[in-house]
């Protein structure tokens, strides 16, 4: 089993900022949506019963970098928890009525739908999701551009006991990539239409010991 390596994960955070840099757009600042849904099970042709506490679950370990429990990740975004979102380059509230996973993700669902992204309706216990046929190509042109796999890959995956996923077979990129397809319900076609991977690799890319909470 290996981890990401802190290199790796800089690395992956300055090619999403220039990513994000380069032309900036609102779909961007949902697109976290996107691996929220895809890790909570959601594809095109398998609905799921969702609600905000499985919005919460998926964002907080995902995307939380700062944590109530532990002093030395909340220091550094000034005492308050918070989500790191590498698609926008900005830091959300993981706090109350104004958490980011509730606020923006889930009570903003309905533009996702009305851009043919998402299909939601009612259901016992939340709502069921599943993603609309095409919405893969729909979302990139939203975007204008292909979301980079790699980068994308270390910020999601940095801290396996946050995120629940599971690395223990990673030994390599191939199987750092393979890692993040059995955690994400991505079919090969909306993948392939969805990512762009350019071959480049940080070195290192994997190390012995899981980043701190600090250290993300």
């Amino acid at each position: 089993m290996a981890y990401i390596s802190e290199e790796a994960l800089l690395w992956a955070i300055e090619r999403l900022q220039n990513w994000a840099e380069q032309k900036p757009v609102r779909a961007q600042k949902t697109l976290a949506r996107l691996f929220v849904l895809s890790g909570n099970g959601v594809t095109t042709s398998n609905s799921k019963v969702l609600n905000g506490p499985d919005f919460k679950k998926a964002a907080t370990g995902f995307f939380q970098v700062s944590f109530e429990d532990d002093h030395a990740s909340l220091t550094a975004t000034g005492g308050q928890p918070k989500y790191f979102d590498p698609f926008s380059i900005n830091y959300n509230n993981a706090r109350g009525e104004a958490d980011w996973a509730i606020g923006t993700l889930w009570t903003r669902r309905d533009t996702w739908q009305k851009r043919g992204l998402l299909a939601v309706a009612p259901a016992a216990g939340g709502n069921t999701f599943s993603f609309q046929p095409g919405y893969a190509l729909a979302l990139i042109q939203q975007l204008g551009k292909k979301i980079p796999l790699l980068p994308a890959v270390l910020f999601l995956l940095r801290r396996p006991s946050d995120s629940g996923v599971d690395l223990t077979s990673v030994s390599d990129r191939s199987s750092l990539l393979a890692a993040f397809n059995n955690s994400f319900n991505f079919s090969l076609t909306d993948k392939q239409e969805m990512f762009i991977d350019d071959g480049a690799s940080p070195q290192p890319l994997l190390a012995e010991k899981e980043l701190s909470r600090g250290q993300c």
